[in-house]
């Protein structure tokens, strides 16, 4: 097989401060300890287990060296972080302030007519995403910097749907009782959300969705046909929180951690994100053009398939991206890597070939129903998706035989892709009808078919969280 080492090309496409290092390392400790699960968001943004969101003032003078933390002032005076005072001053003068609701109802911070000099010379960071309709008071005005408010009319994406009865049927299963829905259809370009308790809605996209993901139940990846860039939309917020620019449209993305990797087809390239600061760290130049994107096990190699050319590559993450070629193989739907195997179907042959990747040959090939369209590995099983066949087949990996055949509850569909729901349940789409399904991977079947009120072109199951600013 051939070995190539591409270049990666690392993009500076992002300047200066963010996530963590907004906060230093000794208040993020010295809030942590207080209170254990507060989220530090990438823009500096601070939100307490209870909700409560602080955010942080830069201080004009930031060489104060320091030790340990501790509270310098507090506004109103004298009061422990615990009791959530609206302004915090830090012993090295880095501050935070609360964000609050004024009589109006509107959310603002606390208006007085001075203010201590560590924060009104201070500045809030400026990549931080502010909250919906915040009103700063005058007398802070200079903190503002560059930054610009949430505008409703040009940034609100939260669109009201009709209720309707089926979207009930989502969440029939117990599985699901506490998931929101994040979907798209190809009868619409915007992303439904569902939930059992809330009323549904949609985020309004400019662009038509190409694909969605969902990262730490916080944030949606979104891709968009012709469009260059990966838009970011905080679930918190119901708003695109980020749009991270990139050089060509990103098509793509699997998550791995707390990295993306979005494809880029047309770019020749697969583009590295980092979560934690939401920002293009690479840009891997690969051959061909990229598509089937898939991500091994161990989250060490990367699988790809070159549409032009037919061939499956892998990408070594720990090992400077060296790029092998795997091998050419005919109309590849789907790819896995599984405890050391590479496991690719194709569509219109209808079968699946198994390959050892140490030893880069092949050990296996054998028939599957027809339409093979998706593969989902665990629990050293293969699971595959047929969509012609109507079945589900499923192979041993210890072996590497075939040991069930499982049959839809329905045959008049077709089954689409493999969702996992938990360590349990499968969620399987079907883009000819509106149903889903669920199938237990315990016990090896299906568990219910439900009906919805439209076929699913991508869906992603997350917790029901709580918004910021309810």
């Amino acid at each position: 097989m051939l070995k190539k080492l591409f270049m990666v090309l690392v993009l500076f496409l992002f300047a200066g401060t963010c996530n963590a290092n907004v906060i230093p390392d000794q208040i993020q400790e010295y809030i942590k300890n207080i209170f254990p699960d507060t989220y530090f968001r990438y823009d500096g943004t601070i939100i307490l287990p209870n909700n409560t969101v602080y955010l942080p003032v830069i201080p004009a003078k930031f060489d104060i060296e320091i030790d340990k933390a501790e509270i310098k002032q507090t506004l109103p005076a004298n009061k422990n972080l615990s009791a959530l005072p609206d302004a915090v001053i830090f012993n090295n003068d880095f501050s935070l302030l609360k964000v609050i609701k004024d009589k109006n109802n509107n959310y603002t911070l606390l208006e007085q007519n001075t203010y201590p000099e560590e924060i009104k010379s201070g500045i809030l960071p400026q990549n931080i995403f502010l909250p919906r309709r915040l009103v700063i008071p005058d007398s802070l005005n200079d903190i503002k910097g560059n930054l610009e408010s949430f505008n409703e009319e040009k940034d609100d994406i939260k669109l009201p749907l009709n209720a309707n009865s089926k979207y009930n049927g989502y969440f029939q299963h117990p599985s699901l009782k506490d998931c929101t829905f994040y979907m798209t259809s190809t009868l619409s370009k915007n992303i439904k959300v569902l939930s059992k308790t809330s009323k549904p809605y949609a985020y309004l996209q400019k662009n038509s969705t190409n694909k969605i993901a969902l990262y730490d139940d916080r944030f949606i990846l979104v891709t968009s046909y012709g469009n260059n860039t990966l838009s970011v939309i905080s679930v918190f917020d119901d708003a695109v929180i980020k749009e991270i620019e990139l050089k060509t449209i990103p098509d793509e993305i699997v998550i791995y951690g707390s990295t993306a990797y979005v494809t880029s087809s047309q770019g020749h390239c697969i583009y590295v994100i980092d979560l934690n600061r939401m920002v293009a760290t690479q840009q891997i130049m690969i051959n061909g053009m990229c598509e089937k994107l898939t991500i091994g096990d161990d989250g060490k190699k990367l699988f790809y398939y070159d549409k032009q050319a037919k061939t499956l590559w892998s990408i070594e993450l720990d090992n400077d991206y060296l790029l092998k070629d795997v091998g050419t193989f005919p109309n590849v739907s789907k790819i896995a890597y599984y405890k050391g195997n590479i496991y690719v179907t194709s569509r219109t042959r209808n079968r699946v070939a198994i390959i050892d990747y140490i030893e880069m040959n092949l050990t296996g090939e054998y028939d599957t129903a027809e339409k093979p369209v998706d593969l989902f590995a665990d629990k050293n099983n293969l699971y595959i998706l047929s969509a012609g066949g109507d079945k589900i087949q499923i192979i041993n990996t210890e072996e590497n035989m075939f040991s069930k055949e499982v049959e839809f509850p329905a045959t008049d569909g077709f089954p689409s892709r493999f969702y996992r729901i938990n360590d349990k349940y499968l969620l399987i789409t079907d883009t000819a009808k509106p149903v889903y399904y669920i199938f237990d991977t315990d016990k090896n079947e299906f568990c219910g078919q439900y009906s919805i009120d439209e076929p699913i072109a991508n869906i992603q199951t997350g917790k029901k969280i709580r918004k910021i600013y309810e």
